[in-house]
């Protein structure tokens, strides 16, 4: 009984704080270690890489632009005039072309492109945090996941051991006549099921430790526990700092401001473009009476579109409805994130409360053992009412290792998402 006792207490004491052991890994090492290696990471990091390239894109046809072309052919040629004379000619032209060009003006286009750019990878940069995000809540589920895989192992272990002496203290007293059959028969009953549920228990808990292994790369030692501390428990700021660390948030506010700049640049799609041109070709032996053509060109240019079908409007129309719909996706994207929030501390608030509960009805439990242990010595119960008053004990365990686990997760989900969580 006095086991019970302790460990029930000192499961109720951990529920907030846990001491880490000198080599015990906590969450934060967990997503340390793991989010170096982890194969989603590694997939959006290089994605983040490529999307970077997408500012000197947008501003190189804005930058000079050279290109050279070269030809060679040989040519031979018989031919005969209408006065009788014969052409024969055998040639081998050479042909170099260095040109060159320069946007000197294009109607703003060349603003909103690197505008464009620098939004593009910032976009990308928020997708990169958001799917880190998603990945570090998946490790700390993981990570909570095994530690109460583990407890539940070893209350069922214990409830198991329990159960086994008193098997044996029925059958002590079944030789001495105190007690009946039957009495044995409802222990063994009770071990039969324990020890199915400790074989149930048992698997949950290597599928908890692969799971484990599978989001971080590598196998657990020795979890430990450090509690998180929020910033605030006031739902309202909660609220505000949400939306200000938001990921997803951000990239929808960052596609809301792509869909101007698409606004803009069809608006200045009939905006005329004057770029500067400079060719230079070099002939060898062209034709039997051109042995050298070297020829140079400066060239202004300008370019202004006039008629498009009609397509410059389309996409103007297109345009201005996909701006109309980034703005309701930014409504709905801040709506959804106070959501979430308003549901993680919902989840908080009431584990906090279930915890509490759990471990009075735990204290409860306990001394109702207590009770009917000792009127069994005095005759006062049957050996049915010990082991009602045990399985009571083992639910009431169970159930406080899974209330520290909802408000262990309902607290690390707040904190991640309120930029709360170091790591």
């Amino acid at each position: 009984m006095l086991r019970w006792m302790i460990s029930g207490l000192a499961l109720a004491g951990c529920a907030l704080c846990t001491p880490a052991s000198a080599h015990a890994d906590d969450l934060i090492d967990a997503i340390q270690a793991a989010i170096d290696t982890h194969p989603r990471l590694m997939v959006e990091r290089a994605n983040l890489r490529a999307a970077r390239e997408a500012l000197p894109l947008a501003l190189a046809p804005y930058r000079p632009q050279m290109s050279l072309q070269a030809s060679t052919a040989r040519s031979e040629r018989d031919a005969t005039l209408s006065d009788g004379s014969v052409i024969d000619d055998d040639t081998s032209p050479t042909t170099y072309t260095l040109q060159a060009s320069q946007t000197l003006w294009a109607g703003g286009r060349r603003e909103l492109a690197h505008r464009r750019g620098v939004l593009e990878v910032r976009l990308a940069e928020a997708r990169h945090a958001s799917a880190e995000r998603a990945i570090i809540l998946d490790i700390a589920t993981a990570y909570l996941d095994l530690i109460y895989s583990e407890e539940a192992l070893a209350i069922e272990l214990q409830a198991f051991a329990d159960l086994q002496h008193q098997q044996e203290a029925v059958q002590t007293r079944l030789s001495r006549g105190v007690a009946t059959r039957t009495d044995l028969a409802q222990v063994d009953a009770r071990l039969a099921e324990a020890q199915a549920r400790l074989a149930a228990v048992r698997t949950n808990q290597i599928l908890a430790r692969a799971r484990f292994e599978r989001e971080t790369g590598f196998p657990p030692e020795d979890l430990s526990w450090t509690p998180i501390e929020l910033p605030t428990t006031d739902l309202d700021d909660l609220k505000f700092l949400a939306r200000d660390f938001s990921h997803d948030l951000a990239g929808t506010r960052i596609e809301a401001e792509l869909a101007r700049l698409n606004l803009m640049e069809t608006q200045r799609s009939n905006s005329p473009v004057v770029s500067l041109g400079l060719q230079h070709s070099q002939s060898d032996n062209a034709s039997p009476a051109i042995l050298s053509d070297d020829d140079t060109r400066v060239s202004l240019n300008l370019r202004m579109p006039l008629l498009s079908g009609g397509e410059n409007r389309a996409r103007r129309r297109q345009a201005v409805a996909n701006r109309s719909a980034a703005r309701f996706a930014l409504r709905d994207a801040e709506a959804e994130v106070d959501l979430l929030t308003t549901e993680d501390w919902a989840r908080e608030r009431m584990a906090v409360a279930a915890l509490s509960a759990e471990t009075e009805r735990l204290r409860s439990a306990e001394l109702a053992l207590e009770g009917v242990e000792r009127g069994l010595n005095a005759g006062l119960w049957t050996i049915v009412d010990v082991l009602d008053a045990s399985d009571q004990v083992l639910r009431a365990r169970l159930s406080l290792a899974e209330a520290t686990r909802e408000l262990r997760l309902a607290r690390t989900r707040l904190a991640l998402n309120t930029g709360s969580l170091v790591y």
